[in-house]
C-alpha cells in the first residue's frame, strides 16, 4: 500500500508515525520539519503535489482549512481517477471536495481527534460513493492505525466533531479542575493531578470492558447519604451534567456553521 500525506503538522505527523511500516511519501514545506520527520520515521519526502500523486495510492490530506482549497486546486491538474483521497480537514463537506475535484473523485472525509497523537485517537469517517469494497477496507486500516475509528453518515461528523474532536479538551478542563479541588485541600498539584488522571483512566475502561452504562456505574459508587452523594448533589446544584450538555450542543453549532462554509 503507498500512502502519501500533504502536510506533517499534529495530524498528519500522527498518521506518519502510525503508518511508518507503509511505504509512505509525505510533502512538508517546512524543510525543518521535514528533516524531523525523516529523521524519526524514515517517510520519504517528495517535492511537490505531482510528485506525491504519481507515487501514491491513498493520499492523506492534513493542512489548515485556510490552505486546503490552494492544495486542491493543484491537485485537480492531474489525474486521479485511480487515487483515494483521505481529508483530515476540519469543517470541509464531501461536496465542496466533489466540487473542485469533479465529482468522480474517491474521496474520504475523516474527523479525528489529539489522542491520535499516540495511537489512542478516535475518528468519525464517511465515504463518498465512489469508493470500492476493497478500497473501503484499505481506508479502514489506515484510520486504525490511530485508534478507532467509526463510520458516520456524513451528516453526523459534526456531532462527532463536537464529542471527540473537542471532546479532548473537556476532558482536559475537567481533570485540572478536580486536580485543582485536591490541591485546594491541601494535597501537591503533582499528586492529586495523579489520583484524577488514573481515575478518569480507570473510570472509562471499567465502561469499555464491562459494557455497563454509566449510569449504573455511577450508582455502584453512590452509598445512599454517603459522601459521593454529597459531591454528586453539589454537581447538580452547580448544573454541571446541564452545562456539559449544552456544550456539546454549542459546539456541533459551530462546527455545523464551519461545514456550511464548504458548500
Amino acid at each position: 500500500m503507498n500512502i502519501g500525506v500533504i502536510g506533517s503538522g499534529n495530524m498528519g505527523g500522527a498518521y506518519i508515525s502510525a503508518l511508518s511500516d507503509k511505504n509512505l511519501f509525505f510533502l512538508e514545506l517546512n524543510d525543518q520539519r521535514a528533516k524531523e520527520v525523516e529523521a524519526k520515521y524514515g517517510a520519504k519526502r517528495v517535492a511537490g503535489i505531482n510528485e506525491i500523486l504519481e507515487k501514491s495510492d491513498f493520499v492523506i490530506i492534513a493542512v489548515k482549512p485556510d490552505v486546503v482549497e490552494k492544495v486542491l486546486n493543484e491537485m485537480k491538474k492531474y489525474d486521479l481517477s485511480d487515487k483515494v483521497i483521505i481529508s483530515l480537514v476540519l469543517g470541509i463537506n464531501i461536496k465542496f471536495y466533489e466540487k473542485v475535484l469533479g465529482e468522480g473523485v474517491k474521496f474520504v472525509r475523516v474527523m479525528p481527534n489529539t489522542p491520535t497523537l499516540i495511537k489512542k485517537g478516535i475518528c468519525g469517517y464517511s465515504f463518498n460513493k465512489n469508493i470500492s469494497q476493497v478500497e473501503e477496507e484499505k481506508v479502514r486500516e489506515i484510520l486504525k492505525s490511530t485508534g478507532e475509528a467509526v463510520e458516520v453518515p456524513e451528516d453526523k461528523l459534526d456531532i462527532v466533531t463536537a464529542l471527540s474532536g473537542s471532546g479532548p479538551a473537556y476532558v482536559f478542563l475537567l481533570i485540572n479542575a478536580l486536580a485543582e479541588g485536591g490541591v485546594k485541600l491541601g494535597m501537591t498539584k503533582q499528586d492529586s493531578l495523579k489520583f484524577v488522571l488514573e481515575t478518569f483512566i480507570g473510570s472509562a475502561s471499567m465502561i469499555k470492558e464491562t459494557g455497563m452504562h454509566p449510569e449504573q456505574l455511577k450508582d455502584m459508587v453512590t452509598s445512599p447519604g454517603g459522601s459521593t452523594a454529597a459531591g454528586l448533589l453539589k454537581m447538580e446544584q452547580n448544573s454541571v451534567r446541564k452545562a456539559m450538555i449544552e456544550t456539546v450542543i454549542e459546539t456541533y453549532n459551530k462546527a455545523k456553521e464551519f461545514s456550511s462554509k464548504g458548500e
